[in-house]
């Protein structure tokens, strides 16, 4: 079962014509394709699995459910911090915003793919009429170093909260900083 779906590409994660049923088709191959394995990566085998099998069962635990949606922490340094959670919602009457940080990675490799179309005799882009096409590299990047902050936060809560998910390895750290560090526009 995917964590998320459509409804979070929107705002600085605009898919267009998200709402159609062949954009929704492509979209949810891409989420099925991309979740567990960027998951298993942040987490870590063991406490991915643990995840997952947590929110199969019913009921969830409440550390499934802190993990997933958030929780106010004393972090390692004595502070106080809040934990936003692998997925939230932002209400402000009438419009409700659904926000990831698996919707941040999904996005990254939505664009990428979409950068160009296949074709029988190869790679093309679409030409336009009134309008210059131009590369999505910005959103790209804005997005990518959004979920970069989101792990850092998340490798926080799990540090502190080490009892509560002993399936955390502190090495994975180390992993996530070889794969996952910020982007700019000079690839350095």
């Amino acid at each position: 079962m995917a964590i998320i779906d459509h409804t979070f590409f929107v705002g600085d994660l605009n898919i267009p014509q998200v709402n159609t049923l062949s954009i929704q088709e492509r979209l949810t191959y891409l989420i099925i394709d991309k979740e567990d394995k960027f998951l298993q990566d942040i987490l870590g085998y063991k406490l991915w699995k643990a995840f997952t099998d947590g929110l199969s069962a019913d009921p969830v635990a409440a550390k499934w459910n802190e993990l997933l949606s958030g929780k106010e922490y004393t972090a390692l340094d004595g502070y106080t911090y809040k934990w936003q959670g692998m997925k939230y919602e932002k209400t402000a009457s009438p419009i409700t915003v659904k926000r990831s940080l698996i919707a941040n990675y999904v996005y990254w490799h939505w664009q990428k793919m979409n950068v160009s179309h296949s074709t029988g005799v190869g790679e093309a882009v679409a030409n336009a009429e009134n309008a210059t096409p131009i590369t999505p590299k910005s959103k790209m990047i804005h997005a990518w170093n959004e979920m970069i902050q989101w792990i850092c936060d998340m490798v926080k809560f799990l540090d502190a909260n080490i009892q509560t998910y002993p399936e955390w390895e502190s090495k994975n750290n180390f992993f996530q900083m070889r794969n996952y560090r910020k982007q700019n526009f000079l690839d350095i």
